[in-house]
Parts: structure tokens; C-alpha cells; sequence
């Protein structure tokens, strides 16, 4: 049995950020034949593909400062241009900013929804403002129902795969712009709002994709004295013993550990006469995403770097041109094409399925002519990909993070929080992980 002062399990970016502050304290646990997690790259023939969008928004200056000091001159600053394809239009992304290029009655329907809700939100007392609790109300008192019948709800249910009513609030404050009345009166008279958000610029690598940030993690993580053991996929946690064990027959024993494992498996692993945790695994909710990435010989540019796709006959909910962040990720003359399907764990649709689904989808919005030629392509699933904020699942955490760290366990990054969130997210959700268990 080896001892160690803190274990990681998962050198994702939470679990690499905290190895490269803690350093020889620690030892890391991956399951995979490389680190990185869900921030990681592949390659099929000459093209590189992440698996999905990944694009880098630093807000914190400690962030910006360390992935500076790692990876210097190594990325691109990027300028947003993204869209949303509904009823056969291309509307500049905020949809709620812009949605002049719709039909005139959807126009309509969209500006005299928000002057309505405007209206009503201007009017409310306090009481009723705080009955405001679902994704659907806060949604429908924010933005009103025509903005919400032809972007906010089908994508949404379309992504997290739960009607809008079946999903808190609690995840959209940062993420969704807000725009105030006379940009939206604006965009629906013809002017184009841009800047809006927390994404109206990002970094991504001049070349190799979005892996070199994890790799650079796990150097600076090997300098400070950590080391990374790949191919040992947890079975078993015992935290009354303070013992990890492997599939392959590690054995490893702690004093403090931290997780980045998805919150469900982490529950699930547990070797305890305590019947909680199963519950709690089986309540936490979560959808699967097909990345299916694909190399396109297609010599006319295409102006968008990714797409929304709210509308009912796609099964993508987005697609995006990763050559538009870095055009060192496809042969000169092609595009590297990324695209998503959502999908809830036990749904049976296969690969080839799947594929074709996304081929039509890809000709129906004219990113696939029948010119065009697929030189090459990579599909990988993610699961978990997206948590599902039910109405329950703030309270069952807290619960459960609660029960965790009064056993020593910390749960951290993006999945082990249970939560929603981004590369820089999951970095400080390491870090900060790190300081706990000093």
C-alpha cells in the first residue's frame, strides 16, 4: 500500500491545478491513457480535434497570469461570430439582441413578448418576484414569450434534454446576456448588438488544440514534485480507512482526497454502510453529448465559428468550425467541423445513427453541399457532459458535500461540484481545492 499525504483523483484541469500547487504532497489517479479529462485533443489523419468547443475565457487575473506564465505567446485572441439558426435565418448570437433577420410576425412576436415582460417585471412586488424560481419563469420574466418560444426554451430543453420548468435558475445568471430595452428595440429594428455576454472574445491555441493547456498543467504539476499515474481507474474508495483502490490492484491509502471524478461515480464508488450516498447518485441528473468532428475539403469559407440550433427537425444543438479559431487544425483547404447531439444515459441510438443524423443536419443549415468531401472524421461521447440544475439538486449537494468533507473528501471541478461552468472555472475549483487541504 502507498501513502500520501493528499490523492487526486482525475488529473483534469481541477485535478492538475491542484497538483501543480500542492506538488510532492500529492499523487494523482487517472483513468485515461492521458491527462486532461474533457480538455483534452485527438487526431484522425492530418486534422486535430478537441472533443467539443472549448474556448478560453479568463476574467480572474490569477488565472490570466498563470496560464500567461505556462503558455506564453501560445494563444490567439479570438473574436466572437456566432449565430443561431432559426426558421432558415442566420441571427447574430445574443438571439435576444438581435433577432431582426426573423420573419416579420416572429420580429414582432419577440419584441412585444420583452416590452410585456418589461412591463409586468417593472410592475411586481417583491413577493411575487420571489416566486421566480424555475429556468422557465425566470426566463419568461426576463426576456417574455416570444424570445422564449423561439430560442430560450427549445434550445435549452434541447441541450439539457428537461422541459423548462424542470430546471432551476441557478446556472444561467452569468452565462445568459441580458440586454437592456433599447438594445433589444434596436435589434429588432435591424442594428446588430456585439460584446455582449461573458464571450465576446476568447483564447484558443495558435496550433494543437485545446490540449496544450492540460499538458502544460501536468509540467507545471511534475516540476513542483507531483506525479501522475495514468491508467488507474478507481473502484473503490474506503473514507473510513482513508484507502483508494484501483481496477488494476493499486492501493493507495491518504490522508486527505480530493475528487474530480463526476459526483454520481465518486458516490458510487464509496465503500460505506451508509445507504445515502446511492440515493443521492441516483437523483443527481446528467445528459451525454456525441461529438461527432468532421474534416470538410471545402475551399469557401464559412463566416461563423459555431451555430445554436434550436429548431425541432435538427438533433444537433450546436455545430461550430474550429478552423475558425485556428486554421493549424485541418489541412490547408478544409475546415475541421465540430458538432453535438445531447442525449439522456440509457438512450439506445448508435454511432452510425447518430452520424447520419448529423450529416443531414450539417446539409440542412449549407455547411455540407454535396461538393464537399469528408477527408477526415473522429466521434467521441462524453459522459457526463452537462448537469441537469433540477429544482433539488442545490439542496441535495450541499447535503452531500457536507457528508463528503466530514470524511475528508473534497469534490471538485466541474463535475465533482456538480455544477456548470468553465475551463477557467475548473482551474480555480483546483486551486482553491489545493488551499483546503493544506
Amino acid at each position: 500500500m502507498r501513502k500520501v499525504d493528499v490523492l487526486i483523483i482525475g488529473a483534469g484541469l481541477a485535478g492538475l491545478a491542484a497538483a501543480s500547487r500542492l506538488g510532492a504532497r500529492c499523487l494523482v489517479l487517472e483513468a485515461e491513457d492521458e491527462p486532461g479529462g474533457a480538455c483534452r485533443s485527438l487526431r484522425a489523419g492530418s486534422s486535430v480535434y478537441d472533443y467539443t468547443g472549448h474556448l478560453l475565457h479568463l476574467r480572474r487575473e490569477e488565472t490570466r497570469e498563470l496560464v500567461g506564465r505556462l503558455l506564453p505567446d501560445a494563444f490567439n485572441l479570438v473574436e466572437r461570430r456566432a449565430a443561431v439558426w432559426s426558421q432558415g435565418c442566420f441571427v447574430p448570437y445574443p438571439f435576444q439582441a438581435n433577432f431582426h433577420p426573423l420573419p416579420l410576425p416572429a420580429v414582432r412576436e419577440c419584441l412585444l413578448g420583452y416590452l410585456r415582460a418589461r412591463e409586468a417585471a417593472l410592475t411586481a412586488g417583491a413577493e411575487e418576484r420571489s416566486r421566480v424560481r424555475t429556468f422557465g419563469q425566470w426566463a419568461l420574466a426576463t426576456f417574455g414569450d416570444g424570445i422564449c418560444n423561439h430560442f430560450m426554451f427549445p434550445y435549452n430543453s434541447k441541450v439539457f434534454r428537461a422541459e423548462p420548468d424542470e430546471m432551476s435558475a441557478d446556472w444561467v445568471s452569468w452565462s445568459v446576456p441580458r440586454p437592456d430595452l433599447e438594445t433589444v428595440v434596436d435589434g429588432a429594428l435591424g442594428s446588430t448588438a456585439e460584446g455582449l455576454g461573458y464571450n465576446p472574445s476568447f483564447l484558443y491555441p495558435k496550433e494543437g488544440g485545446i490540449e496544450a493547456l492540460p499538458r502544460a498543467l501536468a509540467a507545471e504539476a511534475e516540476r513542483e514534485g507531483a506525479q501522475v499515474l495514468l491508467r488507474q481507474r478507481v473502484s473503490l474508495v474506503d473514507p473510513g480507512k482513508r484507502t483508494v483502490i484501483t481496477d488494476s490492484g493499486g492501493c493507495y491509502q491518504y490522508v486527505r482526497l480530493i475528487s474530480t471524478a463526476p459526483l454520481p461515480k465518486l458516490l458510487e464508488y464509496l465503500h460505506v454502510a451508509d445507504e445515502r450516498p446511492a440515493l443521492w447518485a441516483s437523483l443527481l441528473r446528467w445528459v451525454g453529448v456525441y461529438n461527432l468532428n468532421l474534416t470538410l475539403r471545402r475551399a469557401a469559407p464559412w463566416p461563423w465559428q459555431w451555430l445554436y440550433l434550436p429548431g425541432g427537425r435538427l438533433r444537433c444543438y450546436r455545430v461550430g468550425v474550429a478552423t475558425n479559431f485556428s486554421p493549424a487544425l485541418a489541412p490547408r483547404g478544409c475546415m475541421a467541423v465540430y458538432t453535438e447531439i445531447s442525449y439522456q444515459p440509457g438512450e439506445a441510438d448508435d454511432d452510425e445513427r447518430l452520424r447520419e443524423a448529423v450529416l443531414n443536419d450539417l446539409r440542412l443549415i449549407g455547411l455540407l453541399r454535396d461538393r464537399d468531401r469528408i477527408v477526415d472524421e473522429a466521434a467521441v461521447r462524453i459522459e457526463p457532459a452537462y448537469v441537469v440544475h433540477d429544482p433539488w439538486r442545490a439542496a441535495n449537494i450541499e447535503l452531500i458535500h457536507a457528508w463528503l468533507a466530514e470524511r475528508g473528501i473534497i469534490s471538485t471541478g466541474r463535475w465533482g461540484a456538480w455544477t456548470y461552468g468553465g475551463m477557467e472555472d475548473a482551474i480555480n475549483q483546483g486551486l482553491e481545492a489545493a488551499e483546503r487541504s493544506v
